[in-house]
């Protein structure tokens, strides 16, 4: 299985190699890393910026930085590479991280091996690192958060989900969950970092310049399509329908988070908040991992055959949107199916077990 893993993973080596369009979403995090701090969301400097020292290798699409200030810091090493081994170093780190992620999810779950060709083939994971994106690396950090929290390291477990402020349209059920747990010092904690990191950001570049960006993301994008229920609906011209609709999946989700183990219910948070978010799109779906892990591992012959269907890569090339809500349908289905059985009482009592 690792053989075939390895062979698949030459095989996405040779789509980012001869794809027109790899590193499409990278510019973004490389202009963000050569400007000045104070002009990350100018985009007359990033336009200046890209016409100077990118449209001579051929780019010409400049998307906007859309995270917090703050974590541009992390980026700023790349600056000193050219773009090309820039983009071959972040991508290298974001399929390091996938490595590290995958370890850890089988190692926690005693996967069987033959679930690793599946997520190397796994399309939002692995063509989401060649167009450039880095929701690997945030998968990895989810993974680790969720691990904390199964061993009740709570204060490192609030910091570590602070983290994810670098992509707060993707966590926004986390701190409901932990107050449904009753985890009040990783909230606490979780609220204190995310109190930190805006404090930070908004003194490195005002805030009204970033909320500015946020207001105006769709007309500075290219090809960027919401997924989820948003995504969904406004392909049927029912976009004004959106609120109504993702409320009720909402306290859906939060009423299986409190029905199911915490190993459960926190990725029922997160397979939630991809489907009710307002900004979500295929590369996001990565997160699904997990989910999918744990419905193969305990789903039977109907949720094994799922979790193979959704690792079938054309489905995602000739149906993104679709595809998208379709896997977060499935795995929320698959976790209605785990709640039937159990009692909040029952879980919290095994939960308790499993921790000692």
């Amino acid at each position: 299985m690792i053989v075939i893993g390895l062979l698949l993973a030459a095989g996405w080596l040779v789509v980012a190699i001869e794809f027109s369009q790899t590193g499409w979403d990278f510019t973004e995090f490389y202009i963000a890393a050569s400007v000045p701090v104070h002009s990350l969301y100018d985009r007359a400097v990033a336009t200046a910026f890209g016409t100077e020292r990118l449209a001579p290798l051929g780019i010409s699409y400049f998307p906007p930085f859309v995270r917090p200030a703050v974590f541009s810091l992390l980026l700023r090493p790349l600056a000193v590479l050219d773009y090309w081994p820039a983009f071959w170093v972040f991508a290298g780190f974001g399929l390091l991280a996938y490595v590290l992620s995958l370890v850890l999810l089988f190692r926690q779950l005693h996967l069987s091996p033959f679930q690793i060709p599946c997520f190397v083939a796994f399309f939002p994971a692995m063509f989401g690192l060649v167009t450039g994106q880095d929701a690997t690396v945030f998968l990895f950090v989810l993974i680790i958060g969720w691990l904390l929290l199964l061993r009740r390291h709570e204060t490192a477990a609030g910091c570590v989900f602070a983290l994810c402020l670098y992509k707060f349209n993707l966590v926004l059920l986390i701190p409901a969950l932990l107050w449904i747990w009753r985890l009040h010092r990783a909230l606490v904690w979780f609220v204190i970092g995310v109190i930190l990191l805006v404090v930070t950001s908004a003194a490195l570049t005002p805030l009204s310049d970033y909320l500015a960006l946020l207001e105006n993301i769709s007309g500075l994008t290219v090809g960027f399509v919401p997924g989820g229920l948003r995504g969904f609906l406004i392909r049927f011209g029912l976009g004004k329908w959106y609120p109504l609709c993702a409320v009720p999946v909402v306290l859906w989700c939060l009423f299986l988070v409190h029905r199911l183990p915490l190993s459960d219910g926190f990725w029922v948070a997160i397979v939630g908040t991809l489907l009710s978010s307002p900004h979500a799109t295929w590369y996001d779906c990565t997160l699904l991992v997990p989910p999918m892990a744990l419905a193969w591992l305990r789903g039977g012959l109907w949720a094994r055959s799922g979790v193979l269907l959704l690792c079938f890569p054309f489905l995602w090339i000739f149906g993104k949107v679709f595809t998208e809500i379709s896997a977060e349908i499935f795995l929320l289905g698959f976790f209605v199916r785990s709640a039937r059985g159990f009692t909040p009482s029952a879980v919290r009592i095994e939960e308790s077990k499993t921790t000692n």
